[in-house]
């Protein structure tokens, strides 16, 4: 028996949805071209905008001021961008 460890959220949400298809509330739209089109754009979306400014607040909020000076205006730069982000995605979906 070969046995697996997914660490990263969007490979185990792939997973799950392939093993348990047709079981319940579908995760990923795979019938509808648009409806899956849609969730693969938000998909790079959140992988290219999202994830860098988030990961970046974390790493100076949380990691870093256990041993560094954390640097304040790095926060706040990430956190505009990821506001920038969260409305210009909003603004997508309407």
């Amino acid at each position: 028996m070969f046995f697996f460890v997914y660490l990263e959220s969007r490979a185990i949400c792939r997973y799950l949805e392939t093993k348990y298809k047709g079981q319940g509330t579908e995760l990923i739209p795979s019938k509808d071209a648009a409806a899956q089109g849609l969730f693969e754009q938000g998909v790079s979306i959140e992988t290219s905008y999202f994830d860098s400014s988030a990961g970046g607040i974390v790493f100076e909020r949380l990691f870093k001021s256990y041993v560094l000076v954390v640097f304040f205006i790095k926060i706040e730069l990430n956190f505009f961008c990821l506001v920038r982000m969260v409305s210009v995605s909003q603004m997508k979906l309407v």
